[in-house]
């Protein structure tokens, strides 16, 4: 089986060791020779270098080389500039011959190695060949493109030519795993040794293809996109990675695991970085404002970025919080992060309205078996004390749901009927609420699984 991916070894590197330096070797033009010697002697000799520095070598579809080194740049550029200088005294070359490379500083000019990647691919489809799988985070949106996220990566101006920083490797990075076997074939409960298997397995894919997109929705007179919520996708990891392995949400290994999953997350939103062109929202479990991955996502965003990335946290986390002095709401807060206390029950409002919690949004989940507590004047003066602006409806996904919230005076809503038909209406140009309730009479879907931990 092949080893991990571009994508999974960088994301992989940037967790264990911090930044990397990535050179794409441009091979093609070469291996398109009739008799494509001076590709397989640049091609063997690269790789050859490559082993003797301790870089990881990569092969793409169009034949360029990739070159990733976690120490100092420069040993790679000596060598890269003798490779050349062998080449020319024992080929028939032109004076003043360069060998096309591309320089890239990550977690900085993701943006733009991202696009070379993918001019390779096209170059080599416009040569008739196949360009492969992609190795390319795929973007998961919702249900239907979100009319408001269709801006295109800006390439970093540093891409090329730039100095490479002294990052120096103090220690080796953990092996990665060669096989998929060992945590697909694990079962029974979720043990230490199996969530270390599964985390071993977690770094040799892209999880950027495991990280699942839902928007949220403002309506006064239009609809417009207030934010769109980034989280990883549980259930489809489990069914592809570990399939076999039985999760108990009250287990503190699956906080662990949990945890885990966000620290990757960081790791690939830093990288594919979408709020430097929207508001995102990022779920995130207790503690992890202490591990390495937050501070390195933290020092990785710009002051605008931290303002478009919305920390989601559990309403039960931000009260253990509070009682224990309030430190992790206000650490996000005091570095720019706008928050949002997830996943508030009907019955827990008087809780909330009670609590000295500081927050922008407050998201509470539409119940049924939960509206009659409302009749209760406790809970209708709790309400009363929140902001409605602040108020997000979540699980919203049937007319009822929908005219509840309108009721409260509720102008936001999550949920993905609300997401299929505000985008349409968004595309249409805002026709009024009244076609769109039309629409919603007849339309219920119900809620994929999601993490919730």
């Amino acid at each position: 089986m092949a080893g991990p991916s571009l994508t999974a070894q960088v994301q992989a590197i940037l967790r264990h060791d911090g930044p990397i330096d990535i050179f794409v070797i441009g091979l093609a033009a070469w291996h398109a020779h009739p008799t494509a010697t001076e590709f397989h002697y640049l091609y063997n000799n690269l790789r050859d270098l490559a082993a003797g520095l301790e870089c990881d070598c990569f092969k793409l579809p169009s034949h360029d080389l990739v070159i990733a080194s976690e120490a100092s740049s420069d040993a790679v550029r000596s060598g890269l500039a003798a490779l050349v200088a062998a080449f020319v005294e024992e080929h028939e070359v032109a004076d003043g011959f360069q060998l096309p490379v591309d320089f890239f500083s990550l977690p900085d000019d993701w943006e733009a190695l991202r696009q070379r990647l993918r001019l390779a691919a096209m170059t080599q489809l416009r040569n008739g060949g196949r360009a492969g799988q992609s190795d390319l985070p795929a973007h998961n949106p919702d249900r239907a493109a979100d009319p408001a996220s269709r801006t295109a990566p800006k390439a970093s101006a540093a891409a090329q030519g730039r100095k490479p920083g002294g990052n120096t490797k103090t220690a080796a990075r953990p092996a990665l795993p060669t096989t998929l076997k060992s945590a697909a074939k694990a079962s029974g409960p979720l043990t230490i040794n199996a969530l270390a298997e599964i985390a071993a397995e977690l770094d040799r894919i892209n999880f950027a293809n495991f990280i699942e997109r839902q928007s949220c929705f403002r309506m006064n007179k239009n609809w417009q996109t207030l934010f769109v919520e980034h989280y990883s996708n549980l259930q489809t990891l489990q069914q592809k990675l570990f399939a076999n392995i039985e999760l108990n949400r009250d287990d503190p290994l699956f906080f662990e695991l949990c945890r885990h999953l966000d620290r990757m997350m960081l790791i690939t939103i830093l990288i594919d970085r979408p709020a430097k062109t929207k508001k995102i929202a990022i779920n995130l479990t207790n503690g992890i404002a202490s591990t390495k991955e937050f501070q390195q996502f933290d020092r990785g965003l710009s002051a605008a970025e931290r303002n478009n990335t919305i920390v989601e946290i559990h309403w039960i986390d931000a009260l253990r919080d509070l009682n224990s002095g309030g430190g992790m709401m206000a650490s996000f807060a005091g570095r720019g992060f706008p928050i949002t206390l997830d996943r508030v029950s009907i019955d827990m409002l008087p809780v909330i309205a009670a609590a000295d919690l500081k927050f922008d949004h407050l998201k509470i989940i539409y119940e049924r078996s939960k509206l009659a507590c409302l009749t209760e004047p406790k809970f209708a003066k709790a309400l009363t004390q929140l902001e409605r602006d602040k108020l997000i409806l979540i699980g919203c996904d049937d007319e009822t749901a929908f005219k509840f919230g309108q009721a409260l005076g509720i102008t936001a809503y999550q949920g993905w009927l609300i997401t299929e038909l505000a985008q349409s209406q968004m595309q249409l140009g805002n026709a009024g609420p009244t076609k769109w309730q039309t629409k919603l009479k007849s339309r219920t879907r119900k809620l994929p699984k999601r993490k919730t931990a």
